[in-house]
């Protein structure tokens, strides 16, 4: 695990999940001949999971006798990803046919969960957040060349994230100053796909189609 995220100092107890990915795709399909073909079909499947738990049944400070004006109870899960997925297919001949088909999928599931029963207390501060960022660039390029030329894109992205912060059944969360529980999501994507398909002589047809799910 590489984190790059700012420290903090914390009096008191602090449960931290931390993940930090950075995924780079990139299949190339070249054909050169009288009749050039060239096709890729790639798949992308990312998956994680980032949580900071705290299980059932458990107790945090139940007697705050002499706890520290300044003592919080702190729970974390923070992530960054960077998924970049380029394809391309290229063809020359005279016959050229170049197609590309490029699916990903990225879920990913952040988590700050306090289970049931569970007791937690601080003199100053009880925070749950849950925190992730998200960038995802999918770019498919189809060339073709020849007497007659043909290019295809199919891209298709699907993205699922759950991103949260969760107090069980019958817990007790009890702070002095300020009890938060929170989520947050930034996502960004990208989608780009791009054809060229010139015919010397004949036709030049180039189609796109990119769906976002």
């Amino acid at each position: 695990m590489n984190t790059s995220f700012d420290n903090e100092t914390v009096r008191g107890l602090s449960i931290t999940a931390a993940t930090n990915e950075d995924v780079n795709f990139a299949p190339i399909g070249l054909c050169f001949g009288e009749v050039g073909v060239a096709g890729v079909v790639a798949t992308t499947v990312a998956n994680s999971t980032t949580r900071a738990k705290v299980g059932s049944n458990t107790t945090i400070n139940d007697d705050l006798t002499g706890a520290d004006d300044a003592q919080d109870v702190r729970m974390l899960a923070k992530s960054n990803t960077t998924l970049n997925n380029i394809s391309s297919g290229i063809s020359a001949g005279g016959v050229a046919v170049s197609l590309d088909i490029d699916t990903q999928v990225f879920t990913k599931r952040v988590e700050t969960i306090v289970g049931d029963n569970v007791t937690m207390k601080a003199k100053q501060n009880v925070i749950l957040e849950a925190d992730s960022t998200d960038r995802v660039y999918q770019t498919m390029v189809s060339v073709a060349g020849g007497a007659n030329a043909v290019g295809g894109i199919v891209g298709v992205s699907v993205i699922g994230n759950d991103v949260r912060s969760e107090v069980g059944d019958d817990a007790t969360l009890r702070a002095g100053d300020n009890l938060t529980v929170q989520s947050d999501q930034e996502m960004h994507l990208v989608q780009t796909a791009g054809n060229v398909s010139v015919g010397f002589g004949g036709p030049g047809i180039g189609t796109s189609l990119g769906v976002l799910v």
